[in-house]
């Protein structure tokens, strides 16, 4: 009969780790208990999973799994002090789809050598088994409320790894987890190398954790205009990437797209050939419908101001889309930019400081702006209404014609046909109510070209007022000369030394009006005084600095038409 075992009294409280078990003689699960005894005999303890019945011939141990389900203190005891009962346990390898890697012999004392009071009671545990169960990504795309999350946009991920059904984040967790399933409790080892793998390639894509509950967003200023490109695209780079998507019910419908846009530029008085305003207005068809997107220009500068520039142009590009933020705050509107990018500087004008004024349906414009932004737009766009205006347009980029204008018979010049040219231009922008400047290199005949104009307005009838040429003191007598030998039907007065007070309030009497740069503040209150039908500036590089006094008057003279002459424009 065998001996009792040997009883050791340890000097301090050594916890105990007691195992109990159904009878299994075909196999099943144990659970560890472990209670702490103060006093009482020391036996080998082992963390336990899997049992099967005992193979005879087994007759060495191995070390347990570091994935078990709980710890417990292992004390070394002689083998003559433990009894003859024998449990298998085994231990499956942390690889996927394993078989039995590890085998060991645990020993036990018998149940008739512990007294009762020490033997636990109650209910057996429930079954625990140990699975390394093969991994899936699973990523689930969420609409967030703007409010939820601001700094990070409107959509958000949650990511989450399955294993065969049991799905969950664990970031920095222990390597095994116990979970709650189907046939009961089950012990995952977790593959944490697809996990962090995972999260690399959503790093690779700009997706960064946004902090606990394995929630992954774009952090930065316009994180949304990546999550929306992906959403127009279905998610295909997330999937390619190998995550099993779930996306929100919320996103259903949260793209429309708008083929194009439509532009209407309406005069808002007079005929729109002469009308000093304009009303612009942008909209795009959506199911029938159409919206104003006035309202979202500067949301769109400020999306393009968030993008690098262009190294040629110097103006922020764009997407080939971008979206905007649908009226009534459900959903965006894809909005294609190749019929903004040309313009994308006038529109940066154009906001600047009047970006209170793109809250209503249109846009009031000045002529110059009018004009300005309708030579720019590009293909793309459905115009509608002020089709002089973009006639204008048209012309002024080269791409129509300019009318041909007579050389009247008071020039006594045979025109050039680059001086030609210039004349037509000149008596196009008289048309059309617009200032320009005339840059031919010097000795091209700015002068010649300029008394043609003013002798064709003069033979119109048009010339009811003087034209005033202001010009550097060495070039006055050059002017009344030309004016002279090349138009001799132009009367001209010369207005410059102290006589000049004598002859001055007959000034209207004159065709042509000559003074210098250094009367402009010194007789200010006469040229502000007077009505003149043109303006000429000649060497308009003298009032280059706007903050001066003869700047300051120039641009107060009360004119039909101005012209700047400068060979270094």
């Amino acid at each position: 009969m065998p001996s009792a075992p040997k009883e050791m009294r340890p000097s301090r409280s050594l916890p105990l780790s007691f195992i109990s078990m159904p009878s299994m003689p075909s196999g099943g699960t144990a659970l560890m208990s472990a209670i702490n005894l103060r006093s009482g005999r020391l036996v080998q303890t082992a963390r336990l999973t899997t049992c099967a019945p005992a193979a005879p011939q087994v007759n060495k141990a191995t070390a347990p799994s570091s994935a078990c389900l709980a710890d417990a203190s292992s004390v070394n005891a002689a083998p003559s002090t433990l009894t003859p009962n024998r449990l298998l346990t085994i231990s499956a390898a942390a690889r996927a789809r394993s078989s039995v890697r590890e085998v060991r012999t645990t020993f036990a004392p018998s149940p008739a050598s512990i007294p009762a009071a020490r033997m636990p009671t109650g209910p057996v545990p429930a079954p625990t088994t140990t699975r390394w169960p093969r991994t899936s990504i699973a990523l689930t795309i969420l609409a967030t409320p703007v409010a939820a999350v601001p700094r990070h946009g409107r959509i958000t991920a949650q990511l989450c790894f399955d294993y065969q059904g049991h799905r969950g984040w664990w970031a920095q967790g222990p390597t095994a987890v116990l979970v709650e399933g189907a046939g009961g409790r089950v012990l995952l080892q977790r593959d944490l190398a697809a996990e962090g793998d995972a999260m690399a390639r959503l790093h690779a894509l700009g997706i960064e954790s946004l902090g606990s509950g394995g929630v992954f967003g774009i952090p930065g200023p316009q994180p949304q205009q990546a999550w929306l490109e992906w959403a127009d695209e279905g998610f295909a780079v997330l999937r390619d990437a190998g995550f099993d998507l779930t996306t929100d019910a919320a996103l259903d419908g949260w793209i429309a797209r708008a083929p194009e846009i439509a532009v209407r530029l309406d005069a808002q008085s007079g005929d729109e050939a002469t009308s000093p305003w304009f009303a612009l207005s942008l909209g795009v068809e959506i199911d029938g419908r159409r919206h104003d997107i006035l309202p979202w220009l500067p949301d769109l500068i400020a999306a393009a101001a968030a993008q690098p520039p262009d190294p040629a142009t110097g103006l922020p590009t764009l997407p080939p889309h971008v979206f905007l933020q649908a009226p009534g705050g459900q959903g965006f509107v894809r909005l294609p930019t190749q019929a903004l990018r040309p313009w994308m500087a006038a529109l940066l004008e154009l906001v600047g400081e009047r970006a209170h004024d793109f809250t209503q349906g249109s846009l009031k414009l000045s002529r110059l702006e009018a004009l300005r932004t309708s030579a720019v737009l590009g293909e793309g766009v459905v115009w509608e209404g002020a089709d002089a205006l973009r006639a204008l347009a048209r012309q002024l980029q080269g791409r129509a014609a300019l009318p041909e204008v007579p050389v009247p018979p008071g020039v006594q010049a045979s025109l050039r046909p680059y001086q030609q040219q210039g004349l037509n231009w000149l008596q196009f922008l008289r048309a059309h109510g617009l200032a320009g400047i005339l840059a031919d290199d010097m000795g091209l005949g700015k002068t010649l070209q300029t008394l043609a104009h003013i002798q064709v307005e003069k033979d119109a009838g048009r010339l009811t007022a003087p034209a005033l040429v202001i010009a550097p003191v060495s070039l006055m007598g050059n002017w009344r000369r030309e004016a002279e030998r090349f138009c001799p039907g132009l009367r001209s007065l010369v207005l410059h030394g102290k006589d000049r007070h004598a002859v001055a309030h007959a000034m209207s009497e004159y065709d042509l009006v000559i003074a210098p740069y250094s009367l402009l503040q010194r007789d200010r209150e006469r040229w502000l005084a007077a009505q003149w039908h043109l303006v000429v500036l000649d060497e308009a590089q003298n009032i280059k600095n706007a903050s001066t006094h003869a700047a300051q008057v120039a641009a107060s003279l009360q004119a039909r038409h101005r012209l700047c002459l400068s060979g270094t424009p």
